[in-house]
């Protein structure tokens, strides 16, 4: 699977990086597979990984944080047309072969205390505030 991650690191001026490696991280400094310099990242700010069709962000504890699509996350799976933003660089996730997020599975919040992934053809309903799933 190849993925494609567009880096905007000035208002007008983006980097395209192509990775096909089942995992890669990004950070301020050398070592990581892609380097940003800006002191708003953190040495080792994410990571990516590529497994089994789906491709997962991992926040490395970094200090500033990282935002998918305007959501706080340490850990979330990714989907074509992604916007990730890394402390306040705004980067683009393109990966055609990983559906968006309208058609993958979709992770909703089963309990207060854990992620359930269900898949869209089963049926959803609320109760108590909470998402809850059903097979029908």
């Amino acid at each position: 699977m190849k993925c494609t991650l567009v880096i905007e690191s000035e208002p007008g001026n983006s980097k395209t990086f192509e990775f096909n490696q089942d995992e890669i991280t990004i950070g301020r400094v050398m070592g990581n597979d892609i380097m940003v310099n800006d002191r708003s990242i953190s040495r080792y700010h994410v990571k990516i990984i590529l497994k089994k069709g789906r491709v997962e962000l991992i926040d490395l504890d970094s200090r500033n944080g990282t935002k998918c699509n305007n959501a706080q996350v340490k850990k979330t799976l990714l989907h074509d047309q992604d916007i990730i933003e890394i402390s306040n660089i705004p980067v683009k996730f393109i990966c055609p072969e990983v559906p968006s997020e309208s058609t993958a599975e979709h992770t909703v919040l089963a309990s207060a205390k854990r992620l359930k992934v269900v898949r869209a053809k089963k049926f959803l309903m609320r109760s108590s505030g909470y998402i809850v799933s059903r097979s029908l």
